[in-house]
C-alpha cells in the first residue's frame, strides 16, 4: 500500500515539475477556417495546396515592389506573405490595419495566402521586431517575419533593374546579408557605417523549396539606424602595410575597411584590381575605382574577407575603392600568377 501511494505521489510531482501541460495543436484543416498566421505557416505544401479558407487581421509590415502583387502581414502570432492584385497592393503601406479573407497557397518556399477580400480598418504602429542574428536567419524559419539585426554596410548602390531601390550588403555575424531598401538614395553615406536594420526577411529558394540565401526587405518609410557613421574620407584613415593585415590587434576592427597602398599589377575596371607592395601582392574584388589603372601608384580601401592561414600573401579585399595616384616605374611582370589577356605589361 505504501509503495502504491508513493508511486502515485511521485507521478503527480513529476507532472507538476514540467509546468502546465501543452495541448497538442489541432489540425487547422479540420477546424474549418484558419484564423491566424501561425496556423497557415504550420501547413505543409500539400495541405496548403488544398486552398483552405483563411480569415486574418493584422498589420502590414512589408510593401510590394512597384507593380508587384505581394506583401507581408503580421498578426498576434506571426508574419505571413500574401498576394493580391497589383492595383490593391499598390495602395497598402506599412502600418495599415487590415482584415482579409482568402485561401491558403503552398507558395514558392513557405505557405502563403491568396487574398479574396480586403478591408482597411485604420492604422497601427509597426510591431516590435524579432532581434535576430545572421545564424538565426540561416535556420530558414523567418520567412515573412519582421526582424532586426546589426551589421556593417559593405556595399550600397541602386538596384540595377530598378533605380528606385537600393541594394545594400551588410557584414553581420560572420556572414553577408543582402538588404533591399525601397528608397532611391540613402540620406547619409552608409558604406562602412555600423547600422541596425529592420525589415521583412525573405528567402531565395530553388525549385525543390530549399532556401538558398536570406535577405531583408526594408520599407520606404522605415529608416536604417546608423549607430556609428561612416568615415567622411576613407583614405584619411591610417595606411596598413600588406604584411600587417590579419594580425592580432587589441583594438581590432573586424568588418571595417582597411587602407593599403601599392603598385597596380593587374586591373579590370569595376571587377578586380591587384596591387603589390614589396614582395607581397593583394587582390581586390568588386572594385569601385576612380581613375586608377596600370602603372599607377595608388591607395586602396576595402574589407578583408579571407583568412591568410598558411599563405605567404595577405588575404584579398572586397568592395574596395582606389583613387588615382602618380605613376611609378616598376619591373616587367605578369598579374600575380594569372595569364594576362594581352602582351606582358610594363608594371
Amino acid at each position: 500500500m505504501f509503495n502504491l501511494r508513493a508511486l502515485i505521489i511521485l507521478a503527480l510531482l513529476g507532472g507538476m515539475s514540467g509546468g502546465p501541460a501543452r495541448a497538442q495543436p489541432a489540425d487547422p484543416a479540420a477546424s474549418g477556417v484558419l484564423t491566424n498566421a501561425c496556423q497557415v505557416r504550420a501547413l505543409d505544401a500539400t495541405a496548403a495546396g488544398r486552398h483552405l479558407p483563411v480569415h486574418l487581421r493584422g498589420v502590414v509590415i512589408g510593401e510590394a515592389d512597384p507593380g508587384g502583387n505581394g506583401f507581408a502581414l503580421q498578426d498576434d502570432t506571426a508574419g505571413i506573405y500574401l498576394t493580391s492584385t497589383p492595383e490593391i497592393v499598390a495602395q497598402l503601406h506599412p502600418g495599415d490595419d487590415l482584415e482579409i479573407t482568402g485561401t491558403s497557397d503552398p507558395g514558392w518556399f513557405a505557405p502563403s495566402v491568396v487574398v479574396q477580400t480586403l478591408h482597411q480598418l485604420g492604422t497601427k504602429p509597426l510591431p516590435k521586431p524579432h532581434k535576430v542574428t545572421f545564424e538565426d536567419l540561416l535556420s530558414g524559419r523567418f520567412e515573412a517575419q519582421w526582424v532586426e539585426l546589426p551589421g556593417i554596410v559593405r556595399f550600397c548602390e541602386p538596384t540595377p533593374n530598378d533605380p528606385r531601390k537600393l541594394r545594400i550588403e551588410i557584414a553581420t555575424g560572420g556572414g553577408r546579408l543582402v538588404v533591399r531598401w525601397n528608397v532611391p538614395k540613402p540620406p547619409v553615406p552608409l558604406v562602412d557605417a555600423e547600422v541596425r536594420v529592420r525589415g521583412v526577411c525573405y528567402y531565395l529558394a530553388n525549385q525543390n523549396r530549399q532556401w538558398l540565401n536570406p535577405m531583408l526587405s526594408v520599407p520606404q518609410a522605415v529608416p536604417i539606424h546608423v549607430e556609428v557613421p561612416a568615415p567622411a574620407d576613407p583614405f584619411a584613415t591610417p595606411v596598413h602595410s600588406l604584411d600587417s593585415l590579419m594580425h592580432f590587434a587589441q583594438q581590432g576592427s573586424y568588418g571595417h575597411r582597411v587602407h593599403v597602398q601599392g603598385t597596380v599589377t593587374r586591373y579590370e575596371p569595376g571587377v578586380y584590381i591587384f596591387i603589390r607592395e614589396g614582395g607581397l601582392g593583394l587582390p581586390g574584388r568588386g572594385v569601385a575605382t576612380r581613375g586608377s589603372g596600370r602603372n599607377s601608384r595608388l591607395s586602396q580601401t576595402g574589407e578583408l574577407f579571407a583568412l591568410a592561414r598558411g599563405r605567404r600573401f595577405p588575404p584579398p579585399l572586397q568592395r574596395s575603392s582606389a583613387p588615382a595616384g602618380p605613376a611609378r616605374k616598376t619591373v616587367r611582370g605578369r598579374g600575380l600568377g594569372q595569364q594576362p589577356r594581352g602582351p606582358e605589361w610594363r608594371l
